[in-house]
């Protein structure tokens, strides 16, 4: 059931009461509130960009015309020590004499995409995280640990070798961890607040992931698709790589344009936009855990069935062209394919999906916009005329065409058009 329509800021966690009692093994879960997942992700970038400069800082943003080489050298090691500092204030004491700046994980780039975050309750103030993800520009695996004590506002990081080594890098939501300290002390490096994040900041996480997926690992961005939405868009891995792969350019190109946030019992739902009109529509039971639908087309939701059961038989005719250009600005042609009525794809499109697609491709701009024109009924055959624009602008022809339909059971429709050649 659908709650609301937006999203509610968190308040900001910045006072706790001293009620903490200690064990030694706590529960794993998916964090669920926004803004502790997002200061942790700060964290822990802060982190690796420490260590990214103290292993690559060149001077490059000093004047060197006006340094001697001796000065630009000063400058250097002074930054590198500020960076030294830095790591030492914020990774944990007990990690110190084992790692050093060096040994800390080198890595190439300090921008986050992070794949699981949990979180383990040590107390009402304590708190301590499991961070699973990699680097954006590099792909390189990072895990780590971040402890909070929000008593103090202060937190501490546990490197990916301390991590490793104390064979943590498995444990997921629902496995138990260790951890005896009950505060993290207070310096000049280690301090947080919390802010509030906003939607935006969400909405677009969630597709800069779902771009990471596409771009470097085809079998994750498949397992995240919704699993009754993957089996009936796509069918099988080796189908949706086939997808991707004709497609790459367009798909690695596409960019959020809006966004809409739907609140409901047992998830959240952020729906992104591109400037093509396509839609992504990231599900999310905690943060970053989430499935993704493509379209709105596969899987028939209540609130269509319901639009279209109280809908005029012209309406409906509508709605189905509208799926159907869906599916053609999506580059589903072969469920496109399958709603053509059989006689005319035979005559037409040697009865082949593949055809189908090259003809489309062929003749018509890849991205339409469908403007309705006059709709006539004889003996059940709707014909529907419309005009299609390319969306982008890079085509200023204006495509006209009839869509002969005919309406069937349980909002099932057969369907052909008006053929043409350039």
């Amino acid at each position: 059931m659908k709650k609301n329509e937006g999203t509610n800021k968190e308040g900001v966690e910045d006072t706790f009461e001293s009620q903490d009692t200690f064990d030694s093994s706590y529960n794993l879960k998916d964090e669920e509130q926004i803004n502790r997942y997002y200061l942790v992700k700060d964290i822990s970038e802060r982190y690796l960009e420490c260590i990214y400069n103290y292993n690559n800082y060149d001077g490059h943003d000093l004047n060197y015309s006006m340094m001697t080489e001796e000065a630009l050298q000063r400058a250097i090691e002074s930054q590198k020590q500020a960076d030294n500092n830095l790591l030492e204030g914020i990774v944990a004491e007990e990690c110190k004499a084992d790692f050093s700046a060096t040994d800390y994980n080198y890595y190439g780039g300090y921008s986050l995409n992070i794949n699981n975050m949990y979180v383990a309750d040590i107390s009402v103030s304590m708190k301590i995280y499991l961070v699973y993800g990699s680097i954006v520009n590099t792909q390189e695996e990072v895990k780590l640990m971040v402890v909070l004590d929000n008593n103090n506002s202060t937190y501490e990081i546990y490197p990916q070798k301390y991590v490793q080594q104390n064979q943590l890098e498995n444990l997921r939501s629902g496995d138990t961890i260790n951890f005896s300290k009950d505060n993290v002390d207070k310096n000049d490096f280690n301090t947080f607040k919390y802010k509030n994040t906003d939607s935006q900041t969400v909405a677009m996480d969630y597709f800069n992931n779902y771009k990471n997926l596409l771009s470097n690992n085809a079998e994750a961005l498949y397992n995240v698709l919704d699993k009754e939405y993957r089996e009936k868009r796509f069918g099988s891995l080796q189908d949706f790589q086939e997808y991707l792969n004709s497609n790459r350019e367009e798909l690695e190109g596409a960019n959020v344009s809006s966004y809409l946030v739907n609140n409901y019992d047992n998830y959240t739902e952020y729906v992104c936009k591109d400037q093509y009109e396509n839609l992504y529509i990231f599900r999310a039971t905690a943060v970053m855990k989430y499935s993704l639908l493509l379209d709105t087309y596969t899987i028939t939701t209540d609130e269509f069935k319901q639009q279209y059961q109280n809908s005029s038989n012209e309406n409906k005719v509508k709605l189905n062209v509208d799926k159907w250009f869906d599916m053609i600005n999506n580059r589903d042609y072969k469920n496109a394919f399958n709603y053509l009525d059989e006689t005319f794809r035979t005559n037409n499109l040697k009865n082949d999906p593949n055809t189908f697609e090259a003809y489309m491709r062929d003749q018509y701009p890849l991205h339409y916009q469908v403007l309705y024109g006059e709709i006539t009924e004889r003996n059940g055959t709707y014909v529907q005329s419309v005009k299609l624009k390319d969306i982008t602008g890079e085509d200023s022809t204006e495509y006209m065409l009839d869509i002969i339909m005919q309406l069937q059971d349980d909002m099932n429709f057969v369907m052909s058009f008006t053929m043409q050649t350039k």
